[in-house]
C-alpha cells in the first residue's frame, strides 16, 4: 500500500533500526524530504573546524529520501536503511574503499540477510510518479552543442525571449528548438530562468523529439 512520506515517520523507523541492527549507536540526524527524480536516499555528513587546534568536527549529519514516487513503506523502509549504512560507516570513522565497497556491502548482506531487500540502485522505470510531480505541460528547449552533445531544459515561461536571445548567441550551440511536452521525463527538472541545460543520453533525446511538439517563440513571451 502507498504511503505518504513524513519526516515523523522516518525519525520513528530511524529509532527502530537503530536499536535493532546498529546497537543504538547513531545519533538521530537531521531528516529531510526531498523530491528527486534520480536519487532516492542520501546522506550527507556535514564538518567544521572547532576549537583551538582547529579540530574537523561533525557539525550534522543529515538524511534525505526521496517521495518523488509513489512508495510503499517497505520501499522507504530499504531506502533509510540504505542511508543508515552510509551514516554507520561515517560515524565508525572508518573509510570504504568506494562509495558502495567492501564495508557497505558487508553491512548491506548482513541486513538483507534479517529480511531485507536493500540494494546499492534501485531501477525506478516500473516506479509509478506521485501524481503531484506530474504537470500538464512543460516549455522545453532542446539543443545541441558544437561539441555533439545533447542537452534539454525546462524554461521558465517568463524568461523564454531572454534563453532564446542567449541560444542564438551562444558559440557552443549548433542548433537548438523549442517544444512542449508532458513527458513526465521532466517532472525533476527545474524551471530555469538562464541558459542552463542538462545533457542527456543520445537515445533518451531522440526518443523525446519523436513525441515532443515544435512551438514557435515570440519575442512577447
Amino acid at each position: 500500500m502507498m504511503m505518504k512520506l513524513t519526516v515523523e515517520y522516518l525519525k520513528t523507523r530511524f529509532a527502530v533500526f537503530n536499536t535493532c541492527y546498529f546497537g543504538g549507536k547513531l545519533p538521530e540526524p537531521a531528516f529531510k524530504i526531498m523530491n528527486s527524480r534520480t536519487r532516492l536516499g542520501m546522506f550527507t555528513c556535514r564538518k567544521e573546524r572547532k576549537g583551538f587546534f582547529m579540530t574537523r568536527r561533525v557539525v550534522e549529519n543529515t538524511i534525505k529520501i526521496s517521495s518523488f514516487y509513489d512508495a510503499t513503506a517497505r520501499d522507504y523502509d530499504n531506502i533509510l536503511l540504505h542511508e543508515m549504512i552510509h551514516y554507520y560507516i561515517s560515524h565508525s570513522g572508518r573509510r570504504d574503499n568506494s562509495m558502495h565497497g567492501r564495508l557497505f556491502m558487508a553491512e548491506m548482506e548482513r541486513l538483507n540477510n534479517c529480511g531485507w531487500q536493500i540494494t546499492v540502485s534501485v531501477d525506478t522505470r516500473k516506479w509509478t510518479i506521485a501524481e503531484r510531480n506530474i504537470a500538464s505541460s512543460y516549455r522545453v528547449i532542446a539543443l545541441t552543442t558544437t561539441a555533439g552533445q545533447h542537452c534539454l531544459s525546462v524554461v521558465n515561461p517568463a524568461y523564454i525571449s531572454r534563453i532564446d536571445r542567449m541560444a542564438k548567441s551562444s558559440p557552443r550551440i549548433a542548433g537548438y528548438g523549442w517544444y512542449d511536452s508532458t513527458d513526465a521525463f521532466f517532472a525533476s527538472f527545474p524551471r530555469v530562468r538562464s541558459l542552463r541545460c542538462r545533457r542527456v543520453r543520445p537515445e533518451e533525446y531522440r526518443r523525446l523529439m519523436a513525441v515532443m511538439t515544435p512551438v514557435t517563440v515570440s519575442c512577447r513571451e
